[in-house]
């Protein structure tokens, strides 16, 4: 078998599909100190204040709304000129706050990679609203009002090598395939219940804790983002209050002959429900013979005692 193709890169490394959360790091000392200057005297232009020297403070390009404010040139109308610094950071897929993955873009896509990265990350520690797509008019306060309620992030791609982060560790690098895909918790519920919404998420952000590299992992990782990404599952489920109780993943002999499909099926109790139908039953087929999943069939659902 031929090895598989991330954008336009070929990989010998396993096929990943992991989900977690987006951060950034540096590759040394150097790249902080960079990073560091350029943000200091970034804030010396905003602020008409004097020069700051060679003595520029370390810990700014570690604080997530510092670094963004700077990349996406808030404070000047969220205007993008400092954007192409993004290319310079060493962005991670986090697990627990810990990096699991470095990405790396598979495409020749220029600044149109880092400025989707920049703005996911903005959407994820920062506020809901993007200053990219908010444009010139909205200042920066109102900007940062909004509660941020990015959740996830999801990304395919190949195991191509690793890298070592500032703090030493080693974590694999992937080779992108395809875009970042983000789950929006404005998605399944309103700011008010966002403490319930997150009560109800819980245990299955449990199940995602996984590197996202074998056929089952996979297959169970993009089934679960694209059934929270379309709303067909969590929302419906939530809306009736009910509970996570249980997912499977289990081999399907259905597809193409050369296809490695895997069926997911989650199952959700009603707490009110004593007798009858207790609960209900998701299910849909995902084929993980390629890079990037795919969808065999649609979300099924059936009700279970």
């Amino acid at each position: 078998m031929s090895s598989p193709a991330c954008g336009d890169h070929m990989s010998s490394g396993s096929p990943v599909f992991a989900v977690g959360r987006l951060g950034y790091d540096f590759v040394g000392d150097a790249r902080l100190d960079y990073f560091a200057q350029a943000i200091a005297n970034w804030q010396q232009r905003q602020q008409h204040a004097p020069d700051p020297g060679p003595c520029a403070d370390h810990t700014a390009p570690f604080q997530p709304m510092i670094m963004l404010s700077y990349l996406l040139d808030v404070d000047a109308g969220g205007t993008t000129s400092n954007l192409a610094d993004a290319a310079a950071l060493t962005w991670t897929l986090t697990v627990d706050g810990v990096p699991a993955y470095v990405i790396v873009p598979g495409l020749s896509t220029g600044l149109s990679w880092h400025r989707q990265l920049t703005d996911i990350l903005w959407r994820q520690e920062v506020s809901s609203i993007a200053p990219t797509a908010a444009g010139p008019s909205m200042a920066a306060g109102q900007l940062m009002q909004a509660r941020p309620t990015l959740e996830r992030v999801a990304q395919a791609g190949c195991v191509d090598g690793d890298v070592r982060l500032f703090n030493g560790a080693t974590v694999p690098r992937i080779v992108t395939a395809g875009r970042m895909q983000s789950w929006d918790m404005a998605d399944l519920a309103r700011p008010e219940a966002a403490d319930r919404a997150m009560a109800f998420l819980a245990p299955i952000y449990r199940t995602l804790k996984n590197p996202g590299a074998s056929p089952q992992d996979r297959a169970l990782n993009y089934a679960t983002f694209r059934a929270c990404h379309t709303q067909q599952m969590l929302a419906p489920m939530f809306d009736r209050n009910m509970l996570f109780d249980t997912v499977t993943v289990d081999r399907s002999t259905g597809g193409a002959p050369d296809a490695d499909c895997w069926t997911v099926t989650w199952s959700f109790l009603d707490p009110a429900q004593t007798h009858g139908d207790a609960g209900e039953a998701f299910q849909c087929t995902v084929d993980v013979s390629g890079v990037v999943p795919e969808l065999v069939d649609g979300l099924r659902q059936r009700s279970v005692r």
